[in-house]
């Protein structure tokens, strides 16, 4: 072998780590590297294609690509595309390298081949993490898909019946006028979620905080939020749910989910429908205090709000006026629970989990009324700072959250729905309706808290009917001017 010939396949043999490092870092580099130039264009304008198909979806087709991403057939196919994607770019980086030697490497080759391995591997490992993730998710969070709606083919003048057009399954809005949601927020403390409901130590949730957000699906897309207080007692039941009044604390709104979910097998029977006894009271009182039929529910406990705040590692809220709780209960276990003082300082704040719950939970020294408007501001700024590089970031954290304290009877596959309503809405076009003591009317005797609830149902009805008129008429404020507001008193240092 010639000087010349041993130097070109020495060339030859050095050059390889690098190609292979070129091709997993962009196909087609490696290949032009070792002079195989037209192997190397044709890869590289592959490459072009593909970032532009990615530039059309993520501009053009961005509800396309939502759909996908809330759909467990989506996220299939799109893990398939994640280890095609990898296959191609570890063919691409070792054809790199066996063409530019056919010599056994070594050790330094070897430690450059695996770095090249490493970066084929890691972007492919964090897609399909989160992909799974996802799954996860949709599939243990979210109810099990809904019966598919039977296609109708409508034959046209002279068909014969079968050959029609088909209607698709409907959208989850179609049919009704607005989309009635449930929020709730749970006492449950740590050291009772893993406990069943027969567990002598087993407490049960204690519904803290209850909002019921309207969405109109048409044009402009209003949202009317409504605030209700815990203690409202003369809440109403639909024909043939509960057993009358008890006229004691346990007949709070707030207890309402605790007993019909809790009771023996007799008080569960007082309210039936499609879900949970719980679940089945807490809609149908909201439903007839606000004359409106409630679609889902979701429901958070003390410890799966604090888990969702830190996953998306905090949030920012205006504070209009310092709180203070030299006694604040921290909510980490039903008895005997941990206290210390708590102070959430005027101006803005980042708040972690525990000071966020904490800013929502106070009322020592504020009332409840105050702490329902905190807690409206809080989940708006929950809303509002759940953007894409949060929920990246914060992801898997958040899976595992909403996984363990968050229920739901929003359907798998009715989350795509969502996905196309939600742009739609503007915190603009929000208005909230607080059950204050505005409302409050004397109880008669032996009773405690009750609201007028006729009057409650017609400003709740003229708020979704005629929203501009409504604000106007009842002085609603839009959503960020009233956490402008406070009902906090002023409190010693």
């Amino acid at each position: 072998m010639t000087s010349r010939r041993v130097g070109s396949v020495l060339q030859r043999v050095s050059r390889a780590p690098v190609a292979a490092l070129l091709s997993a870092i962009l196909p087609g580099l490696g290949h032009r590297y070792i002079g195989r130039r037209k192997i190397g264009d044709a890869l590289l304008l592959g490459n072009l294609l593909i970032l532009w198909g990615l530039y059309l979806v993520a501009t053009q087709f961005q509800m396309t690509a939502l759909r996908w991403l809330v759909t467990s057939r989506g996220l299939i196919l799109l893990m398939l595309a994640n280890v095609a994607l990898l296959v191609y770019r570890a063919w691409v980086t070792s054809d790199a390298y066996s063409k530019a030697t056919m010599f056994k490497p070594g050790p330094s080759a070897m430690i450059s081949l695996g770095l090249a391995i490493v970066i084929l591997l890691v972007p492919h490992l964090f897609f399909g993490r989160l992909v799974l993730s996802q799954y996860d998710l949709i599939t243990s969070v979210f109810a099990a898909p809904t019966e598919e709606s039977p296609t109708v083919s409508t034959p046209e003048p002279g068909q014969t019946p079968g050959t029609g057009t088909t209607v698709p399954q409907p959208r989850i809005w179609d049919g009704v006028e607005r989309l009635n949601i449930l929020l709730m927020g749970s006492d449950m403390r740590p050291d009772q979620e893993s406990l069943e409901r027969g567990d002598p130590a087993y407490r049960g949730h204690r519904i803290d905080s209850i909002t019921v957000v309207s969405i109109n699906p048409q044009p402009p897309y209003d949202v009317a939020m409504f605030s209700v207080p815990r203690f409202l007692s003369n809440y109403p039941l639909p024909e043939g749910m509960g057993d009358g009044r008890r006229n004691n604390d346990w007949d709070w709104l707030g207890h309402l989910f605790r007993r019909a979910e809790d009771g023996g097998p007799a008080e569960r029977a007082l309210y039936p429908g499609p879900d949970s006894p719980g679940i089945n009271a807490m809609k149908g009182a909201l439903g007839e205090l606000f004359g409106i039929p409630i679609h889902y529910y979701a429901m958070v406990t003390v410890g799966g709000f604090v888990g969702l705040v830190d996953a998306l590692g905090g949030i920012e809220i205006d504070v209009p006026r310092t709180i203070i709780d030299r006694n604040y209960d921290f909510a980490n276990r039903h008895a005997d629970a941990d206290r210390g003082e708590v102070r959430i300082e005027q101006g803005r704040q980042k708040l972690d989990g525990f000071h966020a719950l904490a800013y929502a939970r106070i009322r020592s020294q504020s009332g409840e009324f105050a702490r329902m408007h905190r807690q409206r501001c809080v989940l708006g700024a929950l809303v509002e700072q759940a953007n894409p590089v949060n929920l990246l970031r914060g992801f898997g954290d958040l899976v595992e959250t909403l996984k363990q304290y968050v229920r739901t009877d929003i359907p798998q596959d009715r989350l795509v729905d969502f996905v196309e309503l939600l742009p739609n809405l503007s915190t603009d076009n929000f208005s909230t309706l607080r059950i204050t003591l505005d409302y409050e009317i004397d109880a008669p005797p032996g009773n405690i808290r009750w609201f007028d609830i006729d009057q409650i149902r017609e400003d709740a009805q003229f708020l979704m009917r005629d929203p501009v008129a409504a604000r106007e008429a009842l002085g609603l404020d839009d959503l960020d001017a009233t956490c402008d507001q406070t009902f906090d008193p002023v409190q010693e240092p």
